[in-house]
């Protein structure tokens, strides 16, 4: 067992429309505290032009977190873009993601998808991804941004029983948070789908082998206390029974 795990999380970056002028690289608060919380490090991942790099900041890492997306949300699907919106929509920033994933990949680093992170992970590894979007004419609220704030959680989702995000939540039915449009159609070939909402979205997926790869469409981190600190004290700890 490993007492202090070193956990990436990915960033995102903005072109400097928010403080006009100053290009930001920037990631989820809470997902740093929510790894500071456990008594682990957190380390912030930034954007990159030259991909090459990142297989060397990886390195002596325990742990892959790919963030969601924040600043994005209300211009996620753009009229003008009809296919692969997740990376037409942010070149730079899911070339990044995929190089991450790549390199988890090769070094056998278990990585956790969150809301974008998981469609990334999803497309990657050779599943697909809705380019619509999932709210049109759907009973179910899956992008709950203009409605109610982060920590509200909308709708239900069931965890396949036996799976590690049923055994992490020790629950098979769990109110979340839901900041999407797209949603994940097909899991890659050696994943299965682990959890799902009522209209029969994808919510999670998990890796049929033995290293920890796990997507999940809702924030945990923004939830309440008791449901996002169970959620990542319960997957930290199973990763440094491994490590």
């Amino acid at each position: 067992m490993k007492d202090k795990l070193k956990i990436g999380i990915s960033s995102g970056w903005e072109a400097g429309q928010l403080v006009e002028g100053w290009p930001l690289t920037y990631t989820i608060r809470n997902l740093v505290q929510a790894v500071e919380r456990e008594g682990h490090i957190p380390y912030v991942l930034p954007i990159v032009e030259n991909l090459a790099i990142i297989e060397e900041m990886v390195k002596g890492l325990d742990a892959i977190i790919l963030s969601g997306e924040v600043l994005s949300i209300k211009r996620n699907v753009v009229e003008e873009i009809k296919t692969n919106i997740l990376r037409v929509s942010n070149p730079l920033r899911y070339d990044n993601e995929a190089s991450l994933i790549k390199a988890a990949q090769k070094k056998n680093i278990p990585l956790l998808g969150i809301c974008r992170g998981f469609q990334v992970m999803a497309l990657e590894l050779g599943g697909d991804v809705l380019d619509g979007d999932v709210n049109f004419e759907n009973y179910i609220i899956h992008q709950q941004g203009p409605y109610f704030p982060p920590a509200k959680a909308v709708h239900s989702v069931t965890l396949v029983e036996g799976s590690i995000l049923h055994q992490l939540m020790g629950t098979e039915r769990l109110m979340v948070n839901s900041f999407h449009r797209q949603a994940v159609l097909k899991v890659p070939e050696n994943f299965f789908v682990s959890a799902f909402s009522e209209d029969g979205v994808t919510e999670g997926m998990e890796n049929r082998q033995g290293i920890i790869q796990l997507g999940i469409q809702f924030h945990p981190e923004m939830l309440p206390e008791k449901i996002g600190r169970l959620f990542f004290h319960n997957w930290m700890q199973r990763i440094s029974f491994t490590q």
